[in-house]
């Protein structure tokens, strides 16, 4: 019997197919198959087709699927779960959903009470509070701030594959074991032993499990804040904020200080800073009546609170204002959010370079928009 195992919500995914049998708990990883973050939609149906292919099988052979439910990624996990939907729903078989932070958990070697912890961006970190034996039984699995992780840990260890959250448990003096991040062979055992168990789980009831603060809390958490951030031209004193933002976020361009400075002394560097400190920015070229935007970045833990609407706005006034008489920029094609950005500040579609964009290898989409307001 085959069991077919995914994992698509972080930044890079994996596909693992297993051989089983009945009434054993033995599970044999015939191979594991990387997936590229950015791309899932685009490689995971056909990924699967062609491992099958590979060992002679046909999908019919498939006893069963296993397939992370969260938490991770929105898009992600949204690509992921509605694959394995449609396969077990036309192969009429079951599917076992297992938490990512159970995979963490169950990845260490420490035993009894411990904290599986995630970084969930944005300052914040997933957190499963699991009792680990033979099996790893959930008590809780929430998302907390930094500082609230630091206070749940002191009473158990961590376990993480996350070297900057394995920092900053030991340096508050918390037992912490730092693993390499659980691929899909993980998640191929912990599935194999749910449908054992007879825990599967409807293709309706499959849903992703985002484990997100509820919507009173951000509510509550956007409505104390004073003032809206402010955005004002950069300085030289900025270029090590910017870059401490920059190298947080992965798709960004990544530049050297004094590629920075030339652009801030030209005047194309604005900063969004809240409360003295400074949580984002947009950079562009200024030349021969074009801007061309290059970056716009905004710090992790500030990210869905409207910065890079507001960073956007104020840049398209200063190049209207600076006389241009178009603005372009160049994204991911798989960037979605970036896109909506974009279009909803007026940009438009006008070209495409193939095979632009390295680790992972993709196209990028050309945006324009006139530089008048």
């Amino acid at each position: 019997m085959l069991l077919l195992a995914t994992d698509t919500s972080g930044k890079n995914g994996s596909i693992a197919l297993a051989r089983v049998s009945p009434g054993q708990d033995a599970v044999e990883i015939i191979e594991v198959i990387p997936l590229v973050g950015g791309t899932f939609s685009a490689q995971l149906v056909p990924q699967i087709s062609s491992l099958l292919e590979k060992y002679r099988y046909r999908q019919s052979d498939l006893a069963g699927f296993a397939v992370v439910s969260g938490p991770g990624s929105f898009t992600g996990l949204r690509v992921g779960l509605a694959a394995i939907k449609a396969l077990a729903e036309v192969l009429h078989k079951p599917i076992a959903a297992v938490s990512l932070l159970e995979a963490v958990a169950s990845s260490g070697a420490t035993r009894g009470r411990v904290l599986a912890a995630l970084d969930a961006g944005r300052g914040e970190v997933y957190a499963g509070d699991y009792q680990v034996d033979s099996q790893a039984h959930m008590h809780s699995e929430r998302l907390l701030s930094r500082e609230e992780f630091v206070s749940e840990s002191k009473a158990k260890p961590v376990i993480t594959p996350d070297p900057l959250l394995a920092g900053i448990a030991r340096a508050a003096g918390i037992d912490t074991e730092l693993i390499s991040y659980p691929d899909s062979r993980v998640i191929a055992r912990l599935g194999w032993s749910r449908l054992e168990r007879g825990e599967t789980v409807s293709t309706e009831a499959l849903d992703a499990n985002y484990i997100r603060r509820s919507d009173a809390e951000i509510f509550s958490k956007r409505k104390s804040k004073l003032m809206p951030p402010v955005i004002r031209p950069a300085t030289l004193d900025d270029v090590p904020a910017i870059l401490a933002i920059e190298q947080q976020a992965a798709s960004a361009a990544h530049w050297l200080a004094k590629e920075y400075e030339r652009l801030v002394k030209k005047g194309a560097v604005l900063m969004a800073e809240e409360t003295g400190k400074a949580c984002g920015f947009v950079c562009a070229k200024a030349g021969a009546g074009e801007w061309e935007i290059e970056n716009v970045v905004v710090a992790p833990e500030f990210l869905r609170q409207g910065i890079a609407d507001r960073l956007m706005r104020a840049l398209i006034k200063e190049a209207a204002k600076a006389g241009a008489s178009r603005i372009l920029l160049e994204v991911r094609e798989s960037n979605l959010p970036a896109l909506r950005l974009y279009e909803k500040h007026g940009f438009r579609a006008a070209g495409l370079r193939r095979n632009y964009y390295s680790n992972p290898i993709e196209d990028a989409i050309l945006y324009e928009r006139p530089g008048r307001i």
